[in-house]
């Protein structure tokens, strides 16, 4: 039975589906039209929607023969407009459903809904007119649920199509559709009218597909999946449900890209939720942290329209890392746009009212803020008003600092930032800010928490902000204000929410691209591949998109198949970086270079470039076609056109990669070039040329005056000189020698951590590459790779110094000197690597630094096992060409730090202990007096060290670390730390009590090979064996620390692992070491007789005395005793004459026994142990000689 069509009431008429869809198929300009599709698929929605409840509730369930009938089915519209649908039933079971959208999304203008080739989407509900809904749910089976799915797709086969009368569909529900007819149906829908939407062909079959032998695994398991894809059709039809119109001429290969945020719901309310209590009357902190392209500002960007409805103020600015503009300066200039914001969003009446606050606020000192901020004046009406000249952070004239700066801002948001007009500051990639910008911020956030209303919103980037990056402290600090400070971290997108990325980009249903989904037609699953190769960060999946789309061919539109299409296979096993970077950059490359040198002049003024700018560019002959190449890259996806304004890049990281493909010496020409500038403004020019000259004599008095604060030892005194220079600097060139002396007052402050971290950045600012880690095996390819190449050059070449070198490449070397020293404390992975990199660039460029950089990586070579057979090498070397730096004044300012390296780890091998403690002693003074200071500490630790193992007389030493104490008294505790463990060391030795008492296990930042260098030590000369041979075995065994010590504790290693095996039952191993230990003293003595010739014939003596060699450890010990003499190791030769004496008890040689005991105890006496005389002299006593 059909129904007619009725009048229900009111506007509604009800209209048999038949009927309406002939109404709207006799116009053939309607049948073919959007607003039908669009209609006919509201409709599909309602029928789904009614299958579905009638499945689900205690009603009379429709037979499958009426499911699929058009006839059973009628349209709900309004009397006057047949077009819009309010609903749609069915006549057998008699149930109806109300389709609707929710009163805040409706539109009033319908008229406008449907206009020209955009369908507004719809996010609609339905109500079901059966009163009597019952909760409970009838089961069903799965062949039922078949059924009805095909029963389904016959019905919108016919409603799609609009000759659906003249196509014969099996009659029978009950028997399968077999694969070449489903196909014959498909392939007939696209002659027979069915509208251009590969989506709804795609759900047709899916829903034919449901009882076919064998079940396809792309059909549909129940109605839900046919309802939420229907819904969606609707809720976005231009992406969706209508295909792309793709003339003859376009482009084939467009991604639709999507204004929209994934996957960040959590974090947006978030942040809503902070701004809402930010407009009620209070102030917050919003920190959001992720890699590039995690979706960062799109996240800030969801709340600007909240903020502008509420009638806020929206504050943007974006640091950038080569920025040539001092950070601070760059914020207040930020701060000075509010003015106007102000002056465009209120009205004359409440600017005035601003006005008057202002005024009361700052009394006299108005003409200080107007200085400050030169826009202020838009906001206050003087009868003459005159553009206030900007105040210079530090004008000494103006007696203004940053301190005074603060206030300022403190008292002007106070006026201006309400509870009805907040002000929010988004400073987005705030790693690159510096502490002057943040302490302005801090300072404004603390005063305001109870007079004004700021949200201050900050993205960085977490893998380029260090754990001790100031950014953290920053935080830190406000959070002990008791500022409401929020923290999100935004990671790669979960796999649901990259699949709705990239079925918005494609235009294809979610289900087709989902990572869990099996493939679909041509498809294949798309999402969880993208996923592995980017792990879900937005920005990273849709350039990989780009790529394969454009580079690597492998993401195609198919017009034949009218839909995207791409080989799985190709794209899984595609080797490509995980850096989105590498991307870009490779599909830069490949573009026409009128493109690349759009982008590459772009890329040189940051992330935006106006019209007038590239107007005037395109007027000179190198950049005509700038224009027509801006254009294109908007074409390409890299640049956004605002109307006015000009051109974006869509993101930095675009910016990044144009940078990163101009070479140095073309970015000082387009960055500092005189041929874009016309004739006419030369003169302007050389006139800003004249002050910057003014400026730069500025820097140059604050950096003497840093230099001078420094020496004088008045750390504060310079770092505010330093601070001084960072805010007057515009650029990095400007700032090196600044960086130079401010990582050096770090160094002094003992703030190693920031000293390393703000080296490394300088050094990638500068062009280099420092990784974070390194492997063993990496670094012994490197060290052996270096040795090659030195290998490979002459000695003249090697030590031939060029005073000449390009400055930046002078700062170079100078902080890879510093990141080597300060390395070996915090990151001693990242010495070899420098040591090896200054040879390098020796090797390449040649430097006054040569010889600095040959002592580094001999220093290094000599630590290393691996590299013992260039050992000789590399000291042969280094001996020429310090005889080449001592006999050339040139080399004063590089005393301190080329001794300290040379003496203390390269020349102990083959030169007099003496001498290197000696020249260690002349390093720091040096060192003191020329202002590198960790250098000149670092030699008085190493001459103490070299002092004691040379044997120098123990009460002498003791002074002279009481003097090193007295130079460092104003100096941080860490080197003092250090010289009172030796201190107490010394008076152990002496027989002293340790006054300091400093426990060594409680010194956690001590290196560990400092702990084990002392407690052998004291352990060795108090007798105590056991714990000896456990501390000396951990020197000996760790390849990563007690390197430069273990030379030197080798034959004491020996020596005791003797005397334990000559009282006690001892192990293989033990029973080892003494023939180990002789045979690393012998390729010691081929390094130095000098140093070790004494300890060999000593161990060989313990060894024959052991064995029973009587004559042989006669012999031994003599000669042990008289190599000792010679260099003057007074304590060994005292240590030898002991255990000759221990030798002859054995031998029953009581008398000679006495001799040499009491030998010992005047060598003991000389080098100033009370310890071992007393020692010895009860040894003498019991022999009972008189």
């Amino acid at each position: 039975m059909m129904a007619r069509q009725t009048s229900i009431g009111g506007d509604e008429l009800i209209v048999p589906l038949p009927q309406w869809m002939e109404g709207r198929n006799n116009n053939a300009t309607s049948s073919s039209s959007r607003q039908t599709i669009h209609q006919k698929t509201t409709i599909a929605y309602g029928i789904a929607e009614l299958l579905r409840y009638v499945r689900s509730h205690p009603v009379a369930a429709p037979s499958q023969s009426s499911i699929g009938d058009l006839c059973n089915y009628y349209v709900v519209v309004w009397k006057n407009r047949a077009d819009l649908i309010q609903g749609v039933g069915m006549l057998s079971p008699q149930l109806s459903v109300s389709i609707a959208e929710p009163l805040f999304l409706y539109s009033d203008d319908e008229e406008d809904d449907h206009q020209g080739d955009t369908i507004r989407g719809r996010y609609l509900e339905v109500a079901f007119s059966d009163p009597k809904v019952v909760t409970s749910t009838v089961a069903f089976s799965q062949h039922e649920e078949d059924a009805r799915c095909v029963s389904l797709g016959k019905l919108l086969y016919e409603i799609f199509s609009p000759h659906y009368g003249h196509i014969q569909l099996p009659s029978s529900s009950d028997v399968p559709l077999q694969k070449k007819q489903r196909l014959t149906m498909l392939q007939t829908s696209s002659y027979l009218g069915i509208p251009a939407s590969i989506s709804l062909e795609v759900l047709i079959q899916n829903l034919m597909e449901c009882r076919e032998e064998p079940r396809p695994e792309e059909a549909y398991e129940s109605l839900e999946g046919v309802i939420r894809d229907l819904h969606l059709l609707l809720l976005d039809p231009n992406r969706f449900l209508f295909e792309r119109a793709v003339s003859p001429n376009a482009p084939e290969n467009t991604l639709s890209l999507k204004d929209k945020l994934y996957g960040r719901e959590s974090e947006v309310t978030l942040i809503t939720d902070a701004f809402c209590r930010v407009s009620k009357g209070k102030s917050e902190a919003f920190f959001i942290g992720g890699y590039s392209g995690s979706g960062k500002t799109r996240l800030v960007n969801s709340l600007t329209a909240r903020v502008d409805c509420n009638g806020g103020y929206i504050l943007k600015h974006k640091y950038d890392q080569v920025s040539k503009e001092s950070p601070v300066l760059e914020l207040i200039s930020v701060f000075n746009e509010l003015c106007l914001v102000i002056k465009e969003k209120r009205s004359k009446r409440e600017i005035e009212n601003i006005s008057l606050k202002l005024r009361d606020a700052f009394g006299a000192d108005f003409s200080v803020l107007e200085r400050l901020l030169p826009s202020v004046g838009v906001l206050v009406h003087l009868q003459s008003h005159e553009p206030a000249t900007r105040i210079d952070i530090g004008d000494q004239s103006m007696n203004i600092n940053l301190h005074a700066v603060c206030f300022m801002l403190q008292r002007f948001f106070q006026v201006v930032s309400t509870a009805s007009h907040p002000v929010m500051l988004f400073l987005d990639d705030i790693q690159w800010c510096d502490k002057s910008s943040l302490t302005v911020v801090e300072t404004i956030l603390s005063d305001m928490t109870g007079s004004g209303c700021l949200f201050v919103v900050c993205n960085y980037r977490n893998n380029e902000a260090n754990k001790d990056h100031i950014l953290f402290s920053f935080m830190e600090s406000l959070e002990s204000s008791g500022l409401t400070t929020t923290k999100v971290n935004l990671k790669g997108l979960k796999p649901a929410d990259l699949n709705s990325l990239i079925s918005d980009t494609l235009c294809m249903l979610p289900r087709i691209c989902e990572s869990n989904q099996p493939p679909l037609l041509f498809f294949q699953p798309l999402s969880d591949i993208v996923f592995k190769k980017t792990q879900g960060n937005p920005f990273f999946a849709v350039s990989f998109l780009r790529t394969l789309m454009d580079e690597k061919k492998l993401l195609v539109y198919s017009r034949h198949k009218r839909r995207w299409v791409w080989d799985e296979d190709s794209i899984s096993s595609l080797d490509i970086t995980g850096n989105v970077l590498y991307l870009l950059t490779s599909k830069m490359n490949g573009l026409p270079e009128g493109v690349k040198s759009a982008m590459k002049v772009v890329a040189c003024f940051g992330t935006n470039m106006k019209v007038s700018l590239a107007q005037y560019l395109s007027a000179t002959s190198q950049y005509s076609n700038i224009l027509s190449g801006l254009e294109e890259c908007c074409k390409l996806g890299f640049m956004i056109k605002a109307e006015t304004k000009g051109w974006r890049l869509v993101h930095d990281k675009v910016r990044e990669a144009a940078y990163s493909l101009i070479p140095t010496s073309e970015k000082n020409r387009i960055n500092h070039g005189m041929e874009l500038v016309s004739p006419d403004l030369r003169c302007d020019i050389s006139k800003l040329n004249k002050i910057a000259g003014i400026k730069a004599e500025s820097l140059e008095v604050h950096i003497q005056l840093a230099k001078a604060a420094h020496s004088c030892g008045d750390l504060d005194d310079a770092l505010d000189k330093i601070q001084r220079i960072f805010d007057y600097a515009t650029c990095l060139d400007d700032k090196l020698e600044a960086y130079h002396i401010h990582i050096l007052l770090l160094c002094d402050k003992e703030q190693l951590q920031e000293a390393y971290k703000t080296t490394r950045e300088v050094l990638i600012q500068l062009g280099e590459v420092i990784p974070e880690s390194f492997t063993p095996g990496e670094t012994q390819q490197l060290l052996q790779t270096t040795s090659t190449m030195l290998s490979n050059s002459s000695e003249s070449s090697l030590l031939k110094a060029d005073w000449n070198i390009e400055s930046k490449l002078g700062f170079i070397f100078e902080f890879y000197s510093i990141i080597y020293i300060v390395a070996f404390s915090i990151k001693p992975g990242v010495v070899p690597f420098s040591a090896c990199r200054m040879v390098q660039l020796i090797l390449k460029h040649g430097s006054k630094y040569a010889i600095m950089g040959l002592v580094k990586f001999a220093a290094v070579v000599c630590f290393s096992d691996f590299m013992k057979d260039d050992i000789p090498e590399m000291c042969r070397i280094c001996e020429l060409a310090m005889s080449t730096f001592n006999n050339d004044p040139r080399y004063t300012d590089q005393l301190s730090r080329v001794y300290v390296i040379y003496y203390a780890f390269v020349a102990p091998i083959t030169q007099p202990l003496h001498l290197c403690a000696e020249k260690l002693r002349r390093a720091f003074e040096c060192g003191v007096a020329t202002g590198y200071r960790t250098y000149g500490f670092g030699s008085c630790i190493h001459d103490i060290r070299l002092s004691i193992l040379a044997g120098t007389d123990l009460p002498t030493l003791l002074k002279r670390i009481e003097y090193y104490l007295k130079v460092m008294k104003k100096y941080g505790s860490v080197i003092k730390l250090f010289l009172r463990i030796y201190h107490d060391t010394i008076s152990m030795l002496m027989g002293r009590e340790c006054n300091s008492a400093i426990p060594l296990d409680d010194l956690s930042y001590i290196p560990a090979d400092t702990k084990y260098f002392h407690k052998a030590i004291r352990a060795y000369w108090l007798g105590h064996t056991e714990r000896f041979q456990y501390l000396v075995s951990k020197i000996i065994s760790d390849d990563e620390c007690g390197r430069h010590h273990k030379r030197f504790f080798v034959h004491y290693y020996g020596l005791n692992a003797l005397s334990i095996i000559n009282r006690k039952k001892s192990s293989r191993s033990l029973k080892e070491t003494p023939s180990k230990a002789l045979e690393a003293l012998g390729e010691a003595v081929g390094y130095s007789k000098w140093n070790f010739d004494n300890k060999v014939h000593l161990l060989e003596a313990e060894i024959c005395s052991s064995q029973g060699s009587i004559i042989q450890a006669n012999e031994a010990y003599d000669a042990a005793i008289l190599a000792a003499k010679e260099p003057g190791f007074i304590h060994e030769e005292g240590l030898a004459c002991e255990l000759a004496g221990v030798h002859y008890t054995k031998c029953q040689e009581n008398k000679i026994a006495w001799e040499y005991f009491n030998q010992a105890k005047s060598c003991y006496e000389k080098w100033g142990s009370q310890l071992k005389v007393d020692s010895v002299s009860r040894k003498m006593d019991s022999l009972h000689i008189t």
